[in-house]
C-alpha cells in the first residue's frame, strides 16, 4: 500500500502542475463533459486508492470496517471536515459525478452501511451492494 500511496502522489504533484491547458485533454480520462478544473481532477484522483483498495477486499470480505485514519492513510490525504461532520458525507449517492468518494465505494461494488462520526475515533462499515 506504500508504494501504492507514493504513486498516488507522486500523480498527483505532476497534475497540480500542469497548465490550465494540459487539464483541459483529461476530460475524457475523468468523465467530464465540461470545461475541466484543476480541483476536480484532484478530487477526483484523491479517492481511487480507496476504491483500489475495497475492490481487492471485495473477492474475501463481505464486510469492510475502516477507521477515519485507515481512510487517510489509504488515500495519502486527510479526509475533509465535513466526512467527520455529515452524515451525508457518506451517503451512497446514485449520481456520483459531483460525489467522488462515494463513486470509490460504489465502482468498487461496495455500500456505507453505517458511520460512527468522531473526531479522533470516527469509523465507516462498507458492506458489498447487491445489484
Amino acid at each position: 500500500m506504500g508504494r501504492r500511496t507514493g504513486l498516488i502522489r507522486e500523480k498527483l504533484i505532476k497534475i497540480t502542475a500542469l497548465p490550465k491547458s494540459s487539464l483541459a485533454t483529461m476530460e475524457a480520462r475523468i468523465g467530464y463533459t465540461k470545461p475541466v478544473r484543476r480541483e476536480d481532477v484532484l478530487m477526483k484522483l484523491k479517492y481511487e486508492p480507496l476504491e483500489d483498495y475495497l475492490k481487492k477486499e471485495r473477492s474475501s470480505r463481505r464486510a469492510v470496517n475502516l477507521s477515519f485514519a485507515e481512510i487517510e492513510t489509504i488515500i495519502g490525504s486527510s479526509l475533509p471536515r465535513s466526512a467527520y461532520t455529515y452524515r451525508e458525507w457518506w451517503s451512497n449517492q446514485t449520481d456520483v459525478s459531483n460525489r467522488p468518494q462515494a463513486k470509490a465505494w460504489i465502482q468498487a461494488g461496495y455500500g456505507v452501511d453505517g458511520v460512527q462520526q468522531q473526531r479522533n475515533a470516527g469509523t465507516v462499515r462498507f458492506i458489498i451492494r447487491e445489484r
